[in-house]
């Protein structure tokens, strides 16, 4: 067993050090903020209410308002419920290579969880750090593409990128949770 374990961090570590950046988005575009003629039916307001002191609008569920203080009124818009998107797709935006190597993790601890129990918690401390590293890597690139570019960007996009960034420490929380549950399981058997 421990030469599987050491063929297996023989192959993360050669993973790692494949793929120089290991990003976690490839293509990053840069766009201006919508003015006003360009905004998109999606942005749609649906009312205006004058703003009182002390007093919010009522708003239906799938509305949002917005305080502008220039003009002293409410604007109230709909919001966009986007849909869930796929798991394969997920799997991609996360960073491939980096979600490769957390899957790794889950099927080297569901094999632990049989042979050499003891090691199920530590695969999945394993993956749950590789999924941190990951954010780590992720957000780094980022800064510094921004940093190098000098572009404005806007907080829409700013948090575009953190939720792509989050996919990959979900994911090894995930595969962490599940060692902790496999190690309670095996508990009477250790």
């Amino acid at each position: 067993m421990k030469h599987a374990f050491a063929l297996f961090a023989g192959l993360l570590l050669v993973m790692l050090s494949s793929s120089s950046a290991l990003p976690a988005q490839t293509h990053v575009e840069v766009a201006a903020a919508p003015s006003a003629a360009t905004a998109s039916q999606d942005d749609e307001v649906i009312r205006r209410i004058p703003y009182v002191q002390g007093e919010s609008p009522e708003i239906g569920p799938d509305e949002a308002a917005v305080l502008n203080p220039e003009k002293t009124e409410w604007t109230i818009r709909k919001l966009d419920r986007r849909k869930p998107e796929p798991l394969p797709s997920l799997y991609a935006q996360g960073g491939s290579s980096w979600m490769t190597v957390i899957t790794l993790c889950l099927i080297a601890m569901c094999f632990a969880a049989w042979k050499a129990p003891r090691w199920v918690k530590e695969l999945g401390l394993l993956a749950l750090w590789t999924g941190f590293l990951s954010m780590m890597v992720g957000v780094y690139g980022v800064c510094d593409f921004v940093q190098s570019s000098g572009y404005p960007l806007s907080f829409a996009l700013c948090c575009g990128g953190f939720r792509v960034a989050l996919i990959a420490p979900l994911y090894g929380t995930i595969v962490y949770m599940t060692s902790l549950l496999l190690r309670i399981a095996l508990k009477p058997r250790m």
